[in-house]
């Protein structure tokens, strides 16, 4: 889904993963990766920006904070062989803690 945050420049992309009592959204904001891929990133400056916010209902309320030392970056590319492929690595307290390798390559059809 995109998403255009108050203080995002252009449209982002919005990620939601279901937690206890509310959500995580990641707030991703794309960019050219200087070379033939994409690059999102969950970087931003301020509340309202690309970023990691935590959603959680308290009651009646709802509670929503950005968690400033969380940081998500996927490259997405296409290979010489047509191959969509991602890195997406995860950053906390500026620390590397996990880097995952996507690829997307074509189902094989049966013959019949």
């Amino acid at each position: 889904m995109t998403a255009a945050p108050p203080r995002a420049e252009g449209r982002c992309v919005k990620v939601v993963f279901p937690m206890p009592n509310g959500n995580a959204t990641v707030i991703l904001r794309p960019d050219h990766d200087g070379g033939a891929g994409l690059r999102l990133a969950s970087i931003g400056r301020a509340f309202g920006d690309a970023g990691f916010y935590r959603v959680q209902r308290a009651g009646d309320d709802l509670r929503v904070w950005r968690i400033t030392t969380l940081h998500e970056t996927f490259h997405v590319s296409v290979d010489d062989e047509d191959v969509v492929r991602c890195d997406h690595h995860v950053r906390f307290l500026g620390l590397p803690v996990l880097t995952l390798h996507y690829r997307i390559s074509p189902a094989a059809i049966a013959a019949a």
